[in-house]
């Protein structure tokens, strides 16, 4: 019996290989209204699409412009998904 706890790879969304499930702006809407009861502009839906696809983005607004919930929401697409891990970050 094996107590590795190595998820499997099923699990793990790689951004920069992975063609992940496509999202409809009003999918989007609706995940993040029933889970942070936000109702995210078009900006922040844009910009998660972004992420989610693997691109590189830079957000870049005034203080207060609920920039932070536009890249918790990729997370959120990817947890919906089935997937516990999101990997694609570059350094």
């Amino acid at each position: 019996m094996s107590t590795s706890s190595t998820p499997s790879s099923t699990s793990i969304l790689n951004l920069s290989t992975a063609k992940p499930q496509e999202w409809t702006v009003q999918e989007i809407r609706n995940l993040v209204q029933e889970k942070f009861r936000k109702h995210p502009c078009w900006y922040q839906v844009k910009t998660a699409l972004a992420l989610y696809a693997g691109k590189d983005v830079i957000g870049c607004a005034p203080m207060g412009a609920r920039k932070t919930l536009s890249f918790w929401i990729p997370l959120l697409m990817a947890l919906e998904d089935g997937h516990k891990k999101l990997v694609g970050c570059k350094i």
